[in-house]
Formats: structure tokens, sequence, C-alpha cells
């Protein structure tokens, strides 16, 4: 079971240190943090399967899922750009817990060379159930795509050309990992998919 719930945030005195008050509270500065350590884990497969998880860097990937109607887990944004992101995607008032985080902790965080300004934990979608056949019914089926970023590119043009959903074959690159989900440019909101 996914462990991201977090403490709500009580106005009535000042916040503790990394407590979420939408973009207002006190930014993490500890690569060491919990929630830090543990959205860190979910570039590697086993633990995006054991947490539930996966991690989308960057502004328009995390405006793509918000758009879609995803809600993120939790939210960590560059505590230097923290209110020109809250005026842009809208974060603060909503459901998910938003942090603000130092360069030392982005830097964690990320798979990037230079970390984004936004990245945020959305929860690996329900396995969706199997399709039935339609005249238009358009499957993508990826047999040995083993690079991410072409798997990211793949979905993004899957869903451009109307593609009802995507399968992966046993062996190619995970459609929620690091490199695809970027290279998907948040097209991995926008479809079914069904992983090996």
């Amino acid at each position: 079971m996914p462990r991201w719930s977090v403490r709500p945030a009580r106005l009535s005195k000042r916040p503790e240190a990394g407590e979420s008050l939408g973009v207002l509270g006190e930014p993490l500065r500890s690569p060491q943090n919990a929630l830090v350590k543990r959205a860190a884990s979910l570039r590697g497969r086993k633990f995006r399967e054991r947490e539930g998880a996966f991690l989308a860097e960057g502004a328009d990937v995390v405006m793509a899922g918000l758009n879609t109607g995803h809600r993120p887990q939790v939210v960590f944004v560059c505590e230097e750009r923290a209110a020109a992101l809250d005026a842009r995607l809208g974060l603060t008032g909503g459901r998910s817990a938003v942090y603000p985080v130092s360069r030392r902790v982005a830097e964690r965080l990320t798979t990037l060379e230079t970390p984004p300004d936004v990245m945020a934990v959305f929860p690996l979608p329900e396995r969706p159930s199997p399709l039935a056949p339609a005249d238009d019914l358009l499957l993508v089926y990826a047999d040995g795509i083993a690079d991410p970023g072409n798997m990211g590119t793949l979905l993004r043009a899957a869903v451009a050309f109307g593609a009802t959903a995507l399968a992966t074959a046993p062996g190619s690159a995970d459609v929620y990992g690091p490199k695809t989900v970027r290279g998907s440019m948040g097209a991995v909101f926008g479809r079914p998919l069904f992983p090996d």
C-alpha cells in the first residue's frame, strides 16, 4: 500500500519544517527526508510497483496529468519558483500535498542533470479492463522497444494518431519509467496502458 499520507496542515500555528500549507510551507532541505527518499526511489521499477506510484518531472508533464484529471499524491516545487509555479499550476488549495524543496533536495529527486522546477508523484493507474473488439479500436503494441525515450516518443505518437490504447511486450521499456514519462510529454496520462 502506498505510504504517501501527510499530516494535514495546522493553520493555528507556524508550520513545522516540511509541513505542507500549499506552497507556503517551509521548504524541505534534507535529501534524507523520508518523503524525499521514497519519491527518489521511484526511479526504479520495483519501487514503482511496490509503492504503486511514479514520478513525473517538469511543469509540462505535471500539467498534462492535472489537465487529464489525475491527482498527484505529492508535488515538489523549486523553492525559488514556488509562487510562480503555484500561479501557473494552481497548486495551493488543491487536495495534493505541495512541498517547496531546496536545490539539493531537487537534485536528489530528479533523474535529470538539471532539476526541473516541479516534480510530482502520481499513483499508478488501475490496470484497465480488457478492451472489447470494436471497429474503431486502434491498439498500438510495442514489441522490443527497450529504450525508454523511444517508448515515450511512441506513446506520444500513439496519442497523436488517435490510438485507443497501448500495450507492451515483455522486455519492453517501462511505460512509467522517468525517461519514458518525460519522452511521452504527458501522453502517459492520455490513454489506457497495458504494460507487460
